[in-house]
């Protein structure tokens, strides 16, 4: 059987990387509609590749998030593409490289969506209720959300389920924490079993889209 342990994160908090740290820089340093280039972002982050930033940056541009309102006229910069945001939704914009929209996280946010507007519900109900003519949410994947969020102790149990009869839930009033939806991750993560503790920085990613 494989090794189980369990991470105590009460007393920390996760640093975002990747497109979610990006997004949450620029919609920073964009406020007011403010100018910045692909290197004013870099700054802004840490452990973050320039390369990634373009791309992301060259996402947002084909999709209408950021326009090019000029470039840089002096310094070691002079030619960069000077920005300025279209748009600033919370969520992290999720597009490919050619600006269409991606699935990245439409699942779960469609879930959740389904989780704070109902009061009763079973893994049935969330996938009928989150499913769109564009993106339908199987039972499958419903039920795998849930698991997690119950484990994670966002749900009152109303009904137990049984043979052919499935759970039915609430969300807990104190879990109802914002529109955002919560993601469900997976670590990666080295462990010294000599001396019993996590070596290195602790990683994560979405499981789930």
């Amino acid at each position: 059987m494989p090794k189980v342990l369990a991470l105590n994160l009460d007393s920390c908090e996760l640093e975002m990387r990747g497109f979610d740290r990006l997004w949450q820089v620029m919609r920073d340093i964009g406020q007011n509609s403010a100018v910045f280039t692909i290197k004013d972002i870099e700054r802004h982050t840490r452990k973050q590749c320039f390369t990634i930033v373009r791309d992301y940056v060259r996402r947002l541009e084909k999709a209408k998030v950021l326009e090019c309102v000029g470039q840089v006229s002096e310094g070691s910069w002079k030619g960069a593409k000077k920005f300025r945001l279209l748009a600033t939704p919370r969520t992290t914009p999720s597009v490919d490289r050619d600006g269409q929209p991606s699935p990245r996280h439409k699942g779960q946010s469609q879930m959740w969506t389904a989780i704070r507007a109902l009061d009763r519900f079973t893994k049935h109900d969330i996938a009928l209720a989150a499913s769109t003519s564009d993106h339908v949410v199987p039972v499958a994947t419903a039920a795998q959300y849930l698991k997690a969020l119950k484990a994670a102790g966002y749900f009152l149990v109303a009904q137990r389920g049984g043979p052919n009869k499935p759970e039915i839930l609430r969300l807990r009033p104190d879990m109802k924490t914002g529109p955002l939806p919560p993601r469900v991750l997976r670590t990666k993560a080295v462990y010294d079993q000599n001396r019993r503790k996590i070596v290195g920085p602790v990683e994560f990613e979405e499981a789930t889209a």
